[in-house]
């Protein structure tokens, strides 16, 4: 690291998030990133509780969660490819229906096929938590590299408070309605983002292909810090900072 003549990475100064302006640079972006945290965080903290119901074993429970983290390591590549070969919105679009399709055949398998609910557990797991790093992509193709920083700490905390709130409101519903009340919640939020995704295609047209980022696959929550190492920010660029994300300062390059 000491010996490399790559050249360092500018350093953001009072970096301060503001949700208001990454709304406005990506509604779908900042939309998709509280999405992935009310159901991605719900999958890994109460699907086990969902299959405690269903009286699978400590083994089964964590085969199905097992699923969803391979299915998330293999969806994220060929999703990525081909976000950044048409509107990355068609394909937010299609993983939020395939993880509709995932939560209701959940209900429709029950406990009585349990080779077809690891395909869907892992079909879950890919789809959903893919949402995640096509939102932040998505977000990026609308914000100039000066403004990556401050977006991606803004964008992990949307994710957070989507992952603080889902888990609550699935344990609620289920202890209302039943178990496969968390297949219900999952579908009816995923649904009704997929629809607000329609409407923001019929409202915006897709960036320019020249002019998208290419994506880079994220763990949902993962650290804003990669963000800050990202080459593409210049040090000379600190003065172009916009007002609203933080207080900034002309600092001379080092």
């Amino acid at each position: 690291m000491g010996l490399t003549r790559s050249r360092h990475p500018s350093v953001p100064h009072r970096i301060r998030p503001i949700l208001g302006k990454a709304y406005r640079n990506s509604p779908v972006g900042a939309v998709g990133c509280v999405v992935v945290g009310l159901v991605a965080a719900t999958l890994q903290g109460v699907a086990p509780v969902w299959g405690v119901h269903r009286g699978f074993s400590t083994a089964e429970i964590a085969t199905l969660m097992a699923a969803t983290q391979i299915g998330g390591l293999l969806c994220q590549w060929p999703l990525g490819w081909l976000s950044d070969r048409i509107d990355r919105r068609w394909v937010i679009l299609g993983a939020a229906l395939c993880t509709i399709v995932a939560a209701v055949g959940s209900i429709a398998a029950g406990s009585g096929s349990f080779g077809l609910l690891i395909a869907l557990f892992a079909l879950w797991g890919g789809m959903a938590e893919a949402i995640y790093p096509l939102s932040v992509a998505h977000a990026n193709d609308h914000a100039k590299p000066t403004d990556y920083v401050p977006l991606a700490g803004t964008l992990l905390i949307l994710w957070s408070i989507g992952s603080a709130a889902g888990p609550l409101a699935a344990t609620v519903a289920m202890e209302r309605f039943g178990p496969d009340a968390l297949f219900v919640y999952v579908a009816v939020l995923v649904g009704a983002f997929a629809g607000f995704v329609l409407w923001r295609m019929a409202c915006r047209g897709r960036v320019a292909a020249e002019e998208a980022e290419h994506f880079v696959g994220l763990a949902a929550g993962s650290s804003p810090a990669p963000a800050e190492l990202d080459p593409r920010i210049r040090p000379e660029d600190e003065a172009e900072c916009e007002p609203g994300y933080d207080d900034c300062e002309d600092v001379p390059a080092r």
